[in-house]
């Protein structure tokens, strides 16, 4: 049998040459039933181990003690039988050899039931973690490692840059065209408030000036917005709605510095789309990046041209989230508490 192997041995002083019923074999005398003589070797077979017991007989050697001297050295004296340093003895080995399927499946079961040990602990660990943690929140202290949820109200501030593609002229003396463009810059406030723990609401006002080749038509931007959406501790998803007219319209006006030809006016500009957004939190506040694809559906006048049509808008913001909702969060864990204490 190929397997794992593993040998006792004792030394018994005996006064009679080795015999079976010597103490160190009683117990595998009256385990096995083996009738044991001297000299002999037996041994136990089973489906999945092997137990051999034999009895080499040893005779020990006299060793004289070494002298006072730093250099004197062990003699090893001649045995005799008379000698009163002799003495029989008998080697007591025991062999079991086990075979490796079943220390294989020993390990298995070693390794499983670590697992489902493991596996029983994590629960328990997680849930007392998960107590500590509440209890500290109710305290009024946070984890500044883990993003926290967006803060129930937020004012933000930010800088935001829109652009449409507006309808082009021809100069009827030279045959060149040109194309004219509407891109507002603005300072933009919002107020941000969230209910259901990720959804908000954000209403906006934008105002701004026209930095495109039409700021003489339309020099100025007054534009609300309204937007309904997701927003977690990084990413937001949002659908908004926003209306916007010129207050001030001057239709076919020319450049005097650029000159160019007659410049368009677009207004009742109505557009609904998307935004994408990701907000970082930076100290006591937080940066966030807004991305929009709006189609505006706006009435655009110019020279005969006079229509009514959808365009698509694309919108930019930068902006500056005040406050982290630290106190917020306070309060509320605060009320928390108050109200487990009256239950109590």
């Amino acid at each position: 049998m190929s397997g794992f192997v593993l040998s006792i041995c004792g030394l018994h002083e005996t006064a009679a040459p080795p015999r079976w019923d010597a103490p160190c074999f009683a117990w595998f005398n009256e385990a096995t039933g083996i009738k044991s003589h001297p000299g002999n070797d037996f041994s136990v077979n089973r489906p999945w181990w092997t137990l051999t017991a034999r009895t080499p007989a040893l005779r020990s050697r006299t060793m004289s003690l070494p002298g006072t001297g730093s250099r004197s050295k062990a003699r090893r004296s001649r045995p005799t039988s008379q000698s009163a340093h002799d003495f029989p003895a008998t080697l007591c080995v025991l062999d079991l050899v086990v075979d490796r399927s079943v220390v294989s499946a020993a390990k298995a079961a070693l390794i499983g039931g670590v697992c489902l040990a493991t596996m029983a602990l994590v629960p328990n660990v997680a849930a007392a973690k998960g107590k500590g943690e509440e209890s500290l929140e109710e305290a009024g202290f946070f984890d500044p490692r883990k993003r926290q949820p967006p803060a129930t109200h937020r004012f933000r501030l930010g800088l935001s840059v829109y652009y449409v593609r507006l309808s082009a002229a021809v100069d009827p003396a030279t045959g060149e065209s040109q194309r004219f463009h509407y891109a507002p810059l603005g300072l933009s406030a919002a107020y941000q408030a969230q209910f259901a723990r990720w959804m908000m609401v954000r209403p906006e006002l934008v105002l701004g000036a026209n930095v495109a080749n039409t700021m003489e038509a339309m020099p100025l931007l007054i534009h609300p917005q309204l937007h309904l959406g997701y927003q977690g501790s990084v990413m937001g998803v949002a659908f908004g709605y926003g209306w916007f007219s010129p207050p001030i319209q001057n239709k076919d006006a020319i450049s005097d510095v650029r000159d160019g030809l007659g410049q368009p006016v677009i207004t009742n500009n109505h557009h609904l789309g998307g935004e994408v957004s990701v907000t970082t939190r930076v100290d006591r506040g937080a940066l966030s990046f807004q991305f929009r694809v709006h189609g505006v559906k706006s009435r655009t006048q110019h020279f005969e041209l006079d229509n009514k049509r959808w365009r698509p808008m694309i919108m930019v913001n930068l902006g500056w989230y005040f406050g982290n909702g630290d106190k917020q969060r306070k309060r509320a864990a605060s009320r928390k508490l108050d109200r487990r204490r009256r239950r109590r």
